[in-house]
């Protein structure tokens, strides 16, 4: 009997611990906001004509929460897994039809997690939008923390996306061409 009431005690006494060590609460999708620490992202402060070119009719410059950061990198990467798909599609149908040529899988999808990220926030039309501009090899562009990077060309190695934060929708995507 003293074993049994000895190890219910131990026992009692783990789970009781549980409680204070912190534990990064994770959301079913992986990111959370102290993940975003591990990502190349950058939230550009534009100068008016980078304003212009991305947010035409915008009203003003806003800043962006780590939370806001979090809700667009969620929405950009439910939006990455469906391109993904139809990449693979694309991917299976361009090998059928070529059978002599040897095309990579990679070229065809996105790795999200290689991409560095520029994030702009404006009001437009009295909602927060985030424009994205996504760009693999991020270590090659130094002026990535200050300065848009535009390349021409390139294929999905570029791409760019707005995001509505009050309605979650992502639209106006572009890829670069593949030169």
């Amino acid at each position: 009997m003293s074993k049994f009431f000895s190890l219910a005690l131990i026992a009692l006494a783990l789970l009781s611990c549980r409680g204070h060590h912190p534990v990064v609460q994770q959301n079913v999708d992986g990111l959370t906001e102290a993940s975003l620490d591990t990502l190349d992202i950058h939230v550009l402060k534009p100068d008016t004509s980078v304003l212009n070119y991305v947010f035409p009719y915008a009203a003003k410059y806003e800043d962006l929460s780590k939370a806001e950061l979090l809700v667009c990198e969620r929405l950009v990467k439910k939006y990455v897994e469906g391109y993904n798909i139809l990449a693979l599609e694309r991917y299976e149908e361009m090998k059928k039809e070529n059978p002599g040529m040897n095309f990579i899988k990679e070229s065809f999808t996105i790795e999200l997690h290689e991409y560095g990220r520029q994030y702009i926030a404006a009001i437009e039309n009295g909602q927060k939008v985030v424009y994205g501009n996504f760009f693999c090899e991020p270590t090659w562009y130094k002026r990535r923390k200050k300065q848009l990077v535009i390349a021409n060309d390139g294929g999905n190695c570029y791409f760019s996306m707005k995001i509505n934060l009050a309605t979650g929708e992502l639209y106006d995507f572009m890829e670069n061409g593949k030169g």
